[in-house]
């Protein structure tokens, strides 16, 4: 190698010394410049952890508020649904006593029905066995129902329809009269209807009520003085009497309170049912007017029977109190059924 060789070597080593003292400085600047980065990025880690940590923060606080709520709607939930099961509780008992009470309605009206209809077929049995008259059979009995046709003997008017007294005859009650004593109370075996086609006239029960008031104004005074001692006025005429309604309801009143307790026996069955003479029995023919009886009569009995009959008395239904027609009704109950217009 020549010396100017060796020279220029020198110069490019020291050259180079030069160039590699300056990396060093902008290394070390460069590091400085890095830690002073590095700071920066541990601020920067930092304050993304604290970032984190209230991101967490704030998801446990939602959540434990999110469960809270949850807790809380299931619980008012929970309260709810105790409360509407309670409800509906209540809405199914009271429904299932309604139901039961219709079912007991239901069934009561089904039994007095069936036994309405069965006592109906027993008084006029619309298939025409009971209603067909033997023609064979001339021997017709009227059967008499107390204060009816206004307490006119009708087989009176009519011989031929009398009741005959049977000798032996048992029967019960015991009526003062023979004739008003229902066919239903004598014996199968010995009863003064038997081999006897048997027909009958009913009445309204107001009017047969009214009509049974006036009888006593006129022929069981006594018996008025006994029933209300209080408003009996003995000086009062018969007229007076039939027509003070104040004492007819209050009569009816007296009468109807002790309904199940009457001894009919001593009022000569005046106030039995209609139903009592006309009900079990074969009774062929029940008659609801007067028209009727006497188109029966003039048919099967003679050309001139009952022409001459009617009510004396007519009667008004508003003499009646309206608490006085329900316990008619209610003590009568059977007779409205004898007739479909009386219902």
């Amino acid at each position: 190698m020549s010396t100017n060789d060796g020279r220029s070597w020198m110069k490019g080593m020291k050259s180079s010394s030069m160039k590699w003292i300056k990396p060093e400085i902008t290394r070390k600047k460069i590091f400085q410049g890095r830690n002073f980065r590095g700071t920066q990025n541990g601020s920067s880690r930092n304050s993304t952890i604290i970032a984190l940590m209230a991101i967490i923060f704030i998801a446990v606080i939602y959540w434990s508020g999110s469960s809270n709520f949850e807790e809380d709607s299931s619980s008012s939930s929970s309260f709810k649904s105790a409360a509407n099961l309670k409800q509906t509780t209540k809405k199914k008992d009271a429904a299932a006593v309604v139901t039961k009470d219709a079912r007991d309605i239901t069934k009561d009206y089904k039994r007095t029905t069936k036994q309405v209809t069965k006592d109906t077929n027993q008084i006029n049995n619309k298939n025409g066995v009971k209603n067909k008259i033997d023609k064979n059979l001339s021997n017709f009995v009227y059967v008499n129902i107390p204060q009816a046709a206004d307490g006119r003997d009708l087989a009176a008017a009519e011989p031929s329809t009398k009741l005959l007294k049977l000798n032996g005859a048992k029967y019960h009650p015991n009526c003062e009269s023979y004739g008003n004593v229902p066919p239903s109370n004598f014996p199968s075996d010995g009863s003064p209807y038997d081999g006897r086609t048997m027909f009958t006239l009913v009445r309204h029960p107001y009017d047969r009520f009214m009509q049974s008031y006036h009888f006593h104004c006129w022929a069981r005074r006594q018996y008025m003085a006994k029933i209300l001692p209080l408003i009996w006025n003995e000086g009062q005429s018969i007229t007076e009497c039939q027509n003070d309604d104040n004492q007819l309801n209050q009569f009816a009143k007296r009468i109807l309170q002790n309904f199940g307790d009457i001894d009919h026996t001593d009022q000569d069955c005046m106030f039995m049912r209609q139903s009592d003479y006309v009900v079990s029995i074969d009774v062929n023919r029940v008659f609801c007017t007067v028209p009727e009886l006497k188109a029966f009569g003039k048919e099967h009995i003679s050309p001139t029977a009952y022409k001459n009959f009617d009510y004396p008395n007519k009667f008004e239904n508003n003499r009646l109190t309206q608490s006085t027609k329900d316990m008619v009704r209610r003590s009568y109950k059977k007779d409205f059924y004898l007739c479909p217009d009386w219902l």
